[in-house]
């Protein structure tokens, strides 16, 4: 049997550094919501917060190219295809960038009219416009950036991307108080301060395609059509999902102004202001879950699938529900950097908060299943979720119980929503794969000949200890007996197990410490395929010349008895394919 050690190992290092990413990140939102409650006034916190669809629908334009893109160039990864992951890019850059200057156009030629639309009144509209006309100028390098974030750390450099939003952050903390307090340009200033910080992420993540091991190039875009449309397709859950809570945000906003005025505007500004910082976790799950299944879906790979999903969920839930509590607990002196002249704005934006908090382990959950159902191209189920969590029952209960109760109806409404989408989620697999689901593979909703051969299929994990691999070989010799009788195949399946997971127990790790190495034997009709994974050092067999003529000679053996060897190393793992 396997077990879960390396799905764990990877998952957890690449969630570290992409909560750590988007902590970065939303530092800086909420600097820009600091700043503008200290030093330009309530009206423009409340302007703040009409504007803020504006920011979500560029997040939603970008997520297209960067979910969509990076989740089929997993793909890719996974199915081995090199020159698909050179189209791939070539057309995702391309389709940011032309977007990205439309964007731009629109924002800062009709940043008035948009304003006015989002519900802004009287002097709210020239602050709201102010802030459109900033955060417009910007666009293109919002979209490019996170376009470019995300394809760094698919091309195993997550680290740079975690770097890169650092300089942005402290460029938009600097900027923010130098332009509210010396340059004294208001609103705008806000908003060009998050441009040019934007700016400063993606020169600093370019600084990728110096290395030598970049894999990400410019291609000729050969079927780049079909790539785009593949692309756009899968991107789309991303940007409903933004396009959701940008309707929502709109209505929500116009609800509040008809209950309380500005003054409850101004604490859902804050909630959502404080929920940026917050959804690090969401998001930070929702990447690492979108890249680690991407690669297994490309390499059909279930067992691994099923694993990655029911890691990502215990983890995620766990850490949400600690920073729920934590919040709950701290809101009121949270709230206080935003809000300090009304004490009714204070204590009707703890509500808020308090309240919001309660939904987020079930917004985790929905976002989870999301990114899994987007990178594994079932786009149904994913843009479901986008639509119910999202946008559909936020509204409803907000529409039924606000009139009932008040404020605190918009602000239980998003916890009934994240319920109802889950319980709904059950209803949905229910119908459309006929069975009511009771474990992680039945959430999946993977096709039943999704993994071929996988009744003549063994999966195990072996500790890096080389009694152990002594042992696996003979286990291996006497699954393999139950479906074939051609013994030369099955003894140089034996030999590549010792040879192979033998040299990665003996020079594959460079500490003393426990590891495991996670084994695939597939008994195919006409040939037996064995599939190694492991988290030790980068080791190509195909272009491996051992100082050690015992090595030497083993893998050499290894070579010519293949019919084929396929060799990657993605995510921070080994990934060795041999078919015999």
């Amino acid at each position: 049997m396997t077990n879960d050690y390396l799905i764990k190992k990877v998952f957890n290092s690449f969630l570290f550094v992409s909560i750590m990413a988007m902590v970065a990140a939303t530092i800086g939102m909420l600097v820009d919501g600091i700043v503008i409650g200290q030093f330009l006034g309530q009206e423009c916190v409340s302007s703040f917060g009409l504007a803020s669809p504006v920011f979500i629908l560029i997040a939603a334009v970008a997520g297209i190219f960067s979910n969509g893109g990076t989740s089929c160039c997993s793909n890719h990864i996974g199915r081995g295809e090199e020159e698909k992951i050179k189209v791939n890019f070539t057309v995702t850059c391309l389709a940011s960038l032309i977007v990205g200057i439309v964007v731009m156009l629109i924002c800062v030629m009709g940043s008035t009219q948009i304003a006015i639309f989002l519900g802004a009144r009287d002097e709210l509209i020239r602050h709201t416009s102010d802030y459109i006309r900033g955060i417009g100028l910007g666009g293109v390098f919002i979209i490019l950036s996170q376009v470019v974030m995300y394809y760094v750390r698919t091309d195993n450099d997550s680290v740079l991307g975690f770097i890169s939003v650092l300089f942005m952050t402290a460029c938009n903390i600097t900027l923010d108080i130098v332009f509210a307090t010396v340059l004294k340009l208001g609103m705008f200033g806000m908003g060009l301060a998050t441009s040019i910080s934007y700016l400063v992420c993606l020169l600093v993540c370019m600084a990728h395609f110096l290395r030598k091991d970049n894999n990400l190039k410019f291609a000729k875009m050969s079927g780049g059509m079909q790539e785009f449309k593949d692309v756009f397709l899968t991107g789309i859950p991303s940007a409903l999902n933004r396009a959701c809570m940008t309707v929502r945000g709109i209505y929500l906003n116009r609800l509040l102004m008809a209950l309380m005025g500005s003054i409850a505007v101004s604490a859902l500004s804050v909630q959502n202001n404080v929920n940026q910082f917050l959804s690090s976790v969401t998001m930070g799950v929702g990447m690492t879950v979108m890249l680690m299944a991407g690669i297994f879906y490309g390499e059909r790979d279930e067992s691994a699938l099923s694993r990655t999903l029911k890691v990502s969920l215990k983890m995620g839930v766990l850490l949400s529900t600690i920073v729920s509590v934590l919040v709950i607990i701290f809101a009121r002196p949270i709230v206080g950097m935003f809000l300090s002249s009304s004490e009714e704005a204070l204590a009707l934006a703890v509500r808020s908060l308090r309240m919001f908090c309660l939904s987020l382990p079930f917004s985790l959950s929905c976002v989870v299943l999301l990114n899994f159902y987007q990178c594994t191209k079932n786009l149904f189920m994913a843009n479901f979720i986008c639509i119910a969590h999202g946008l559909v029952f936020v509204v409803l209960y907000s529409m039924i119980l606000s009139p009932v109760i008040g404020t605190d109806g918009v602000w239980i409404s998003f916890l009934l929503s994240e319920i109802t989408t889950l319980v709904l989620l059950v209803v949905v697999i229910r119908f459309r794969a006929k069975k009511v689901p009771k474990s992680f593979a039945d959430m999946m909703m993977i096709s039943e000949n999704f993994e071929p051969d996988k009744e003549r299929m063994l999966n195990i994990s072996i500790k890096n200890d080389m009694d152990q691999v002594m042992q696996l070989s003979s286990r291996i010799e006497d699954f393999c007996r139950q479906y074939s009788e051609d013994e030369n195949k099955i003894e140089k399946l034996s030999l590549c197990i010792e040879e192979m997971a033998g040299n990665i127990v003996q020079h594959g790790f460079k500490d003393k410490k426990q590891h495991f190495i996670d084994i695939k034997i597939i008994m195919a009709e006409k040939e037996i395929i064995f599939r190694m994974r492991d988290d030790g050092i980068a080791f190509n067999p195909l272009q491996f010349e051992a100082a050690d003529d015992t090595d030497k000679f083993g893998i050499a053996v290894v070579r010519k008895m293949a019919k084929e060897i396929e060799y990657k190393n993605a995510i921070g793992m080994n990934n060795l394919t041999i078919v015999l």
